[in-house]
């Protein structure tokens, strides 16, 4: 081989390795940047503590359901014990990778009336009478978890199986 042609290859060689070397620092920039400033809601912001409030106002003004163990059913009421995030215990870099430590168990008094659709999971109609102590529930309510302890269920729906604990 000619020496104009290995030196026209390791030009060649040397051009990609900079170009994607080039590239390589480009994307783990914008990765770290992407990581740095997380969107939430639709608004980018930098500093942990800032977004663990975003997601906070989140929780309180949108979450709707709980998932947990009825304690006492009686009539239009029931109890039901259930796991929800600490919210004073919430930050931005926490929360998507929620751990028991960030939990607390909180008691709800679940009122049923008229309008509660009810059913078991995959879809089978229910009644309120099916409602068990001891059954796993998940209650989609009319009010804000973190505003009430008091909730309208919308929605019950009852898992196969009763609780062992």
């Amino acid at each position: 081989m000619d020496i104009e042609k290995i030196q026209k290859i390791a030009l060649t060689i040397l051009g990609f390795a900079v170009g994607f070397g080039a590239f390589f620092l480009y994307r783990q920039s914008v990765l770290r940047s992407e990581i740095d400033a997380t969107p939430i809601d639709g608004v980018v912001v930098a500093d942990a503590k800032y977004s663990g409030e975003l997601i906070k106002e989140s929780l309180v003004s949108e979450k709707r359901d709980i998932s947990g163990i009825i304690r006492n059913a009686e009539g239009n009421t029931l109890v039901v014990e259930a796991e929800m995030v600490d919210l004073d215990k919430i930050d931005a870099q926490n929360y998507f990778s929620i751990e028991g430590s960030l939990k607390v168990r909180k008691s709800f008094e679940v009122a049923i009336d008229n309008e509660t659709e009810i059913s078991f999971m995959g879809g089978r109609s229910a009644a309120k009478e099916d409602l068990k102590t001891g059954m796993h529930v998940g209650v989609v309510a009319e009010e804000s978890v973190y505003e009430a302890t008091r909730l309208t269920a919308d929605q019950i729906i009852i898992s196969v199986f009763e609780n062992e604990e």
